[in-house]
C-alpha cells in the first residue's frame, strides 16, 4: 500500500497529464463524432493524474467509485430510456442496430427471443445489482461483481467493434479485488529496520509528507466524485436529482475540460438502422451501389 517516490510519482502525473491533454484533443478534433470513450479516456487520464502521489488506498477508492458510477448509469440510462429495455424487446434489436456489428452479430440477432428477453434480465442485474456488491466489505462480493463486468464486457465485444471501450472497462475493475483474490501477485509488502536515528526522523517526515499528500488527493476524489453524481443521476431523466453541492461543485468544472462526463450506451433504442450508401455511376444515369465488404446490410442475410 506504500505510494512511489517523489520522483517516480512526478514522472507519472506527467506522463499522465500529458495523455489527459492529448484525449482532450481527440474530443475537440472528432467534435460530433465523438462516442462516449473520448471523454471517457480523459477521465480516465484525470484520474490516474491525480492518484499518482498518492497511497493505495485513496487509489482504490478513487477507481472503485468511478467503476460503481460507470456501471449504474449504464443501468440506468436503460431502465429510464427507451421501453424496449423495460419491455425485454431490446437485445432483439441491439445485434444489428448497434454502431459496428462484427459477423458474429448476425448469429446473435437471430437467437431465440426467449434468450434476447432472457440477456436483457441478466444486463440489468449486471449493471443495477452487482455495482451494489462493490460497496460491500466482504471481497468476495466485490470479485463477483467483477467477474460480471467482465463476463458482459466479453460478451458485448464478442458481438460488436468497440475498439478498446471494453478493455478500458475491464481494467478499471480490477481495483475491485484485494491482494488475497490475486493472490499477492500485484503487491508484495517489505519491511525493514533501521537503528540509525537520523534515518528513523526521516522515515516520519517522509510519513508526513505522504499524509498530507494523501489527504489533498482524497479531498480532490471526494469533490470529484460528488460532482459525478450530476451526470449520474441525469441518466434517470428527472426521476433522481442530485443535491445542491453536488451541481455546484459540477458547475464549477469547465464543460469543455471533459473531466466529470455522463456514461451510458444505448438507452435510445430503435427498431430501424439508418445507412449511409456509396453509389457510383459511369454514365450518369445508372448508379450502383458500393456495398462494404464486412459491413452487414441485411438481417436476414448471414454474413
Amino acid at each position: 500500500g506504500a505510494a512511489p517516490g517523489p520522483a517516480a510519482a512526478t514522472v507519472r502525473m506527467a506522463l499522465w497529464a500529458a495523455v489527459c491533454v492529448l484525449s482532450q484533443s481527440v474530443y475537440v478534433v472528432l467534435g460530433a463524432f465523438n462516442l462516449q470513450q473520448e471523454p471517457l479516456m480523459v477521465e480516465l487520464a484525470f484520474m490516474m493524474t491525480i492518484g499518482a502521489p498518492a497511497s493505495a488506498w485513496v487509489n482504490v477508492a478513487l477507481w472503485r467509485w468511478f467503476c460503481i458510477r460507470f456501471h449504474l448509469a449504464a443501468g440506468l440510462v436503460k431502465h429510464y430510456g427507451s421501453h424496449m429495455w423495460r419491455d425485454g424487446t431490446a437485445m432483439m434489436h441491439h445485434y444489428y442496430n448497434q454502431p459496428l456489428p462484427n459477423r458474429a452479430a448476425w448469429w446473435f440477432h437471430n437467437m431465440p427471443p426467449w434468450l434476447h428477453r432472457w440477456s436483457v434480465k441478466v444486463l440489468f442485474f449486471v449493471q443495477l445489482v452487482a455495482p451494489a456488491l462493490c460497496l460491500l466489505p466482504w471481497p468476495p462480493a466485490r470479485a463477483v461483481a467483477c467477474a460480471a463486468f467482465v463476463a458482459l464486457q466479453l460478451m458485448i465485444n464478442a458481438s460488436g467493434h468497440y475498439g478498446n471501450l471494453g478493455l478500458c472497462t475491464v481494467v478499471m475493475c480490477l481495483p475491485l479485488l484485494d491482494d488475497a483474490t490475486l493472490g499477492g501477485a500485484l503487491l508484495s509488502a517489505t519491511t525493514s529496520s533501521s537503528s540509525s536515528l537520523s534515518e528513523q526522523w526521516r522515515w516520519y517526515a517522509v510519513a508526513a509528507a505522504q499524509w498530507l499528500v494523501d489527504g489533498a488527493v482524497a479531498a480532490t476524489a471526494a469533490a470529484h466524485a460528488l460532482a459525478s453524481f450530476v451526470p449520474l443521476l441525469d441518466c434517470t431523466h428527472g426521476a433522481f436529482v442530485a443535491p445542491s453541492l453536488c451541481a455546484w461543485l459540477y458547475a464549477a468544472v469547465p464543460r469543455y475540460w471533459r473531466l466529470v462526463n455522463r456514461y451510458g450506451p444505448f438507452g435510445a433504442m430503435h427498431d430501424f438502422r439508418h445507412e449511409l450508401l456509396f453509389e457510383g455511376s459511369t454514365d450518369g444515369r445508372t448508379w450502383r451501389r458500393y456495398a462494404h465488404r464486412y459491413k452487414p446490410y441485411a438481417a436476414d442475410v448471414a454474413p
